[in-house]
């Protein structure tokens, strides 16, 4: 029985190599190496687990070349072919030098191989030689694509409920009536004891708390709550969870949301925590479309403008792709007269560092704004900051 052979180049960025190995599901994979690449702590060691998972019985040991000398990584590739007779091959030549990606298409032009070049920017394939391909290839989800760079990822919470994703759609409407209501709770002391503890508040009357107060009973979040003859709003809250919801996390989940609505997006993540060698790192927001990485930082408190808030997201967006990736920095704040000029400034150093800035006015357009930052297709749209 013929088999299916996957040959790709290791060096440089590796995306295309696991789109097509996830697409092909190949029976053998042969990896062509340079030097370089086999170090330790290199590009072969963070690829290898993801080819591996994704061929399970059938990746070779890396054949190692020179990356810069033709004629040898010509004859190792053709010595290694040799080796898997009944093979059907495709190669993609997209990554590692151009020395080798020649010698591999002249090989491939030799045994009759399909040949690909993958160009992610544009998410187009040539087809050197050979069938065409599909644009099904690029397709990747948020865990796979993390892993290529060396990252895992697990996540802090569980999938929302409807009612709390539509919880955290009513809260994006009213954005400053939310950052209200989270004031209020802690003034009452709902951020007080341990995660577990169950507590009884107080709220001030507001005619938006027991709408709120409604929304976070649906949503499992508030056991009961009563409106006293003087206005005092009585709650019996099961434990912390209402106080974690208001302080931030009901932004994560609108953002969820509206990736959700987009509808054609590979993956979609909130709340991602990704162990590093000096802390973690966590993802409010992490997209795939198209073998494409957007990722965004979400905030609810009063003062939000802070450089160090975009310095957090670019040190996250280096460690998974760096300028590959997109990136969107979302507040629940919106912008007034108080904060204008600190708004401002911090706009510019946003632009600077190729983040779009959210605020608290935008954020019913959210889905319409991570459809453009992903560069969805139909109708086709462009990101603000090109990538790569």
């Amino acid at each position: 029985m013929t088999k299916c052979g996957l040959l790709v180049l290791i060096g440089g960025r590796q995306i295309p190599n696991i789109l097509t190995a996830q697409y092909l599901q190949p029976d053998v994979i042969l990896p062509v190496a340079s030097h370089e690449a086999m170090r330790a702590n290199g590009i072969w060691e963070r690829v290898a687990p993801v080819l591996n998972q994704l061929c399970p019985e059938g990746v070779a040991a890396p054949l190692v070349v020179d990356a810069f000398e033709l004629e040898q990584t010509y004859s190792g590739i053709q010595a290694a072919l040799d080796n898997y007779p009944n093979t059907t091959w495709i190669f993609n030549i997209t990554c590692a030098t151009t020395i080798m990606s020649i010698a591999a298409y002249k090989v491939g032009l030799e045994r009759g191989a399909t040949v690909w070049y993958l160009d992610t920017a544009t998410r187009r394939i040539t087809s050197l030689n050979g069938t065409a391909g599909s644009k099904e290839v690029y397709h990747l989800g948020v865990a796979n694509y993390l892993t290529v760079y060396g990252r895992q990822s697990k996540a802090v919470g569980p999938d929302p409920s409807p009612q709390q994703l539509a919880f955290a759609r009513q809260l994006a409407q009213y954005p400053q009536s939310a950052m209200a209501f989270r004031e209020a709770l802690r003034t009452a002391k709902a951020n007080v004891g341990k995660i577990t503890q169950s507590r009884n508040l107080n709220l001030p009357s507001d005619p938006m708390t027991p709408i709120w107060c409604e929304a976070a009973q649906q949503a499992g979040l508030l056991n009961e709550y009563v409106l006293n003859a003087d206005g005092v709003i009585h709650c019996r809250l099961p434990d912390g969870r209402l106080w974690q919801w208001m302080d931030g996390l009901w932004l994560e989940i609108y953002a969820l949301a509206a990736a959700l609505d987009v509808g054609c997006f590979d993956d979609c993540c909130y709340g991602l925590v990704i162990p590093g060698e000096y802390g973690t790192n966590d993802l409010d927001l992490a997209i795939t479309y198209l073998a494409s990485l957007l990722i965004a930082e979400c905030k609810t408190e009063e003062q939000p403008f802070e450089t160090e808030h975009l310095d957090k997201l670019c040190t996250k967006a280096n460690m998974v792709g760096g300028n590959f990736v997109g990136r969107i920095f979302i507040s629940s704040q919106t912008v007034s007269a108080r904060n204008q000029q600190q708004y401002e400034r911090f706009c510019n150093q946003a632009r600077e560092r190729q983040i779009v800035v959210v605020t608290g006015e935008e954020l019913q357009d959210l889905r319409a704004i991570l459809e453009r930052e992903a560069g969805v297709d139909v109708p086709r749209q462009f990101p603000t900051y090109a990538r790569g």
